[in-house]
């Protein structure tokens, strides 16, 4: 279900509300794990915190074929996959509760 298929205010409120008790903090290390890996992502090289953003997917998600010695060979392969811009990602905004409008 998509959020514009809930109808009122409440129902969306309620919706919203479901989503941030289930996935919120998740949601919230995701983001900043992506934000501190976008420096390294644009000089097209691994650090740290990529490994920790790789390997955080790896392990909430289940995704297969990152184990833990493969991951920093896993983020230098995303960090050289491809040629990162600043456009790809957009503005860097402010991560809280005032965001969600």
């Amino acid at each position: 279900m998509k959020l514009t298929d809930y109808r009122d205010s409440v129902e969306r409120a309620v919706a919203v509300s479901m989503f941030d008790a289930r996935f919120g903090e998740m949601e919230q290390v995701l983001w900043c794990l992506s934000v501190n890996s976008r420096p390294g992502l644009l000089a097209g090289e691994s650090s740290p915190v990529l490994e920790a953003l790789v390997w955080t997917v790896k392990s909430w998600w289940g995704v297969q074929g990152v184990r833990t010695e493969t991951k920093a060979q896993m983020a230098t392969a995303l960090a050289e996959s491809m040629t990162w811009s600043p456009d790809l990602f957009g503005p860097v905004k402010e991560y809280g509760p005032e965001r969600a409008g």
